[in-house]
């Protein structure tokens, strides 16, 4: 009811109204980092393409031409002395078009197409944790909004009665029934409670200025924001460690690496394999030479070979192998630090958590209570029974109760974020 009364309210004032789960798809959508970080991927992608990984074989053609001039001297087997030609020329052209294909190298190219992949699904979990921590941003930067708007709200009314209180103190050194003394009491609280008004509106359009910026649009744009929060009643913390084992971008990104060393493993000892080329051609020639035996020639065929290599010896494949496997060794403990630390994090997220729905419900009741006792002395300060010092201090005390049960909201609604964060869980 609450939503569609400040829906109805935008519309009329043309106000925008800016859900949390509007401004973090618009972020998503538009955030320059999420953008490049996009690029990247597609990138990625592009790595993975076949036609990138050796995996095809090459064709090439070739053509050529060939021109020479000279003085030739020739003996033929049965004549006895040598024959000179002058201004000998001789022509050759040749065009070939070939194929070689890489048939077998210890299935290293395979490896390496297998490693692309690899960093192209690490590029998206990169991305994921952007998303996230861009996520969490907007969320705290409008969940910052919220409450200033709450609180901002508590202050106007603050100053509804401290105006009012000014208006009877007036009205009571008119009718000789109060001192200026009174009057300028209440003035000092209007005024600090103007002051304090005019504070938070300005971190109020700051705040809103910050958010406009993670959205990627107008600075100016202006918006209104839902104060209402609602907390999630289905998570438990067992649950949400075995989330974060499994879902954490840390992992995630951890498990890769673990993949990238294997694969490094068999690279390196693909090393100790041979390899096997395979070629053919087609093409021909035309050579003119009036000196030669044959004036003219022509030929024209296909060719074919087989090519087989074998490193015996390389004295750093050792090397390799061996930093590939204290490389996967690594990130092997590097997970279990992970997972440890994950669970940790998760406990005492989870425990800061249950603190903050607490500290929010102890709030409720210091609000009670700050109210009654500020009903109280509102009575009996109309009915002159007590000073405008300690009307005053009643009145403060009601707005710490209130502001402080503000900050206990959000703070809760935070904290269960940061839950869903740790958890993997906070863009589904």
């Amino acid at each position: 009811m609450l939503f569609v009364f400040l829906l109805l309210s935008g519309m009329i004032f043309g106000q925008e109204i800016l859900t949390v789960e509007e401004a973090v798809t618009l972020a998503l959508k538009n955030n320059f980092d999420v953008e490049l970080a996009q690029k990247n991927i597609q990138k990625a992608k592009l790595n993975t393409d076949k036609r990138n990984t050796g995996l095809l074989p090459t064709v090439t053609a070739n053509a050529g031409a060939n021109y020479s001039i000279g003085t030739f001297w020739g003996k033929s087997v049965n004549a006895s002395d040598y024959k000179k030609i002058k201004g000998a020329g001789t022509q050759n052209y040749n065009a070939s078009i070939g194929a070689n294909y890489l048939l077998y190298d210890g299935n290293f190219r395979k490896y390496n197409w297998d490693k692309l992949k690899l960093f192209y699904h690490l590029s998206e979990i990169e991305a994921q944790a952007l998303y996230e921590r861009t996520a969490l941003n907007v969320h705290n930067t409008y969940y910052q909004i919220a409450k200033l708007k709450e609180i901002l709200a508590l202050l106007q009314s603050t100053m509804e009665v401290s105006k009012h209180r000014l208006e009877r103190a007036q009205v009571g050194v008119e009718f000789g029934k109060q001192s200026k003394l009174a009057v300028l009491n209440a003035q000092v609280d209007v005024n600090n409670d103007s002051l304090n008004i005019q504070n938070t509106k300005l971190q109020i359009t700051n705040a809103k200025r910050n958010l406009n910026a993670l959205l990627h649009r107008d600075l100016s744009t202006d918006f209104d924001v839902i104060t209402e929060v609602a907390y999630l009643a289905d998570l438990t913390e067992d649950q949400l460690i075995q989330d974060a084992i499994e879902r954490n971008t840390q992992i995630k990104a951890i498990n890769q690496n673990i993949n990238l060393s294997d694969l490094d493993i068999k690279m390196a000892q693909a090393g100790y394999k041979p390899t096997v080329r395979l070629s053919a051609n087609y093409g021909g020639t035309f050579a003119d030479q009036p000196a030669g035996f044959f004036d003219k020639q022509i030929t024209l065929g296909l060719g074919a070979g087989v090519q087989v290599s074998w490193n015996i010896f390389d004295a750093s494949r050792k090397i390799k192998e061996q930093n590939a496997i204290i490389a996967k060794e690594t990130n092997l403990l590097q997970k279990q630090k992970i997972e440890y630390e994950l669970e940790s994090q998760v406990r005492t997220d989870w425990a800061n958590y249950q603190n903050a729905l607490s500290t929010l419900k102890f709030q409720q009741v210091n609000i009670q209570t700050a109210q009654s006792n500020f009903d109280r002395t509102k009575e009996r300060f109309a009915a002159g029974q007590i000073s405008s010092v300690e009307f005053r201090q009643a009145q403060l005390g009601l707005l710490r109760a209130q502001s402080v049960y503000q900050q206990a909201k959000f703070d809760a609604k935070v904290a269960e974020l940061r839950l869903l964060l740790v958890s993997g869980r906070l863009v589904e």
